[in-house]
Order: structure tokens, then sequence, then C-alpha cells
């Protein structure tokens, strides 16, 4: 019965000498996972006077009423309600990240 245990001793500490380094691999990588930046956690690289800036730019005869930053799904956007000279209103969204304008009034092919 001895002999047959230290065999299996031996498969054992082979298996834990294959395993651990396995389940090394994985934590890390889990970790490194977790540790990767989240959209939704970073501060918009467009300040709120540079989407109004954009914005205007866009539509040059409105005028910014308001910009609020909100997260569309994992991005941060901008929302800027402007009020045009013809008495109408357009809002823009900005991603928050590159000033690229989105949509003007819903309208995604801008």
């Amino acid at each position: 019965m001895y002999p047959q245990s230290r065999l299996q001793l031996r498969r054992l500490a082979t298996v834990l000498a294959l395993a651990v380094p396995l389940l090394g691999a994985i934590s890390t990588s889990s970790d490194a996972a977790r540790a990767s930046p989240d959209p939704r956690h970073l501060p918009p690289a467009v300040a709120e006077d540079e989407a109004a800036a954009i914005a205007v730019a866009r539509l040059p005869h409105c005028s910014v009423l308001r910009a609020e930053l909100y997260y569309d799904g994992h991005a941060p956007m901008w929302f800027v309600e402007t009020k045009c000279s013809d008495e109408t209103w357009q809002d823009l969204r900005i991603d928050a990240l590159t000033g690229r304008v989105i949509a003007i009034n819903g309208d995604y092919d801008v």
C-alpha cells in the first residue's frame, strides 16, 4: 500500500507543478482585464467650453444654451442644446473623447 500512495503523491505533485503556473497566468490576465480603463470612468478629453465651440462652429447661426455630459453606452458624450437665429432649436451629440459631432437633432448621418 505504501508504494501505491507514494505513486499517487508523485502524480499529485506533477499535477500541481503544472497547474500552479497556469492558475497564476489566469489570475494575472483577469487582473489585467479588471485594470483596463473603462471609458465611463475616464474624464472627458473635450471640456464643456470646447463642446460649445464645436457646436457653434458646426452651426454658426446658433447659440449654445446648455451642454450636459452623459454616457451613451460606454462612451462619454456631450449633449449640446442650441437656439438658432431662425428661432429653431438644434441639439448636438458630441463625442467627449474625440470632439466628433455624432448627431444633430437625433440624425446620426452628419
